[in-house]
């Protein structure tokens, strides 16, 4: 049971990542805290409704998935609210090469984890393996793609 409610979760960090970085980066910089609060206001709401909904069927899954909604909510309120000053087509296309990577970085940890027993080993193992692959595919496609933050760290470092 633990290990599903886990499961459900598990999207929630994403989520989260995404929530506060818009929060720290567009909201609070450009004074829209409010709009900040009445996201968190509609996912404390979304989340006691959920909740009310789901948990008694449920159980812990249902108030794992309750929390899930209500970040879901709140995140794409914040969405909505930064979607009129931005252009996120173009920011979810630049983004789209590093999920990518982060897929093939979990393919590989994935495969690397496998071929331990469950042991510190295979977690240690797992976390060089991640690091090497996102490195390694970052710099290759920063390279390939003439990223001007990589070429003017390899200018100042040239000289």
């Amino acid at each position: 049971n633990s290990i599903l409610i886990a499961k459900i979760l598990a999207p929630v960090l994403m989520i989260k990542g995404l929530s506060n970085t818009i929060r720290t980066e567009y909201l609070v910089p450009y004074r829209m805290e409010s709009k900040y609060i009445t996201s968190v206001i509609a996912g404390a709401i979304t989340n006691i409704i959920a909740n009310c909904l789901l948990i008694p069927r449920f159980a812990g899954a249902g108030a794992a998935w309750g929390t899930l909604i209500a970040e879901a909510v709140s995140c794409g309120f914040q969405i909505a609210v930064i979607s009129k000053q931005l252009d996120l087509r173009r920011t979810c296309r630049n983004g789209a090469v590093y999920i990518l990577i982060g897929v093939c970085m979990v393919f590989g940890v994935r495969m690397v984890v496998s071929w331990f027993q469950n042991t510190v080993l295979s977690i240690l193992a797992g976390i060089l393996c991640g690091a090497v692959i996102f490195v390694v595919l970052c710099l290759v496609f920063w390279k390939t793609s003439k990223n001007s933050l990589f070429q003017s760290y390899r200018n100042i470092h040239k000289n």
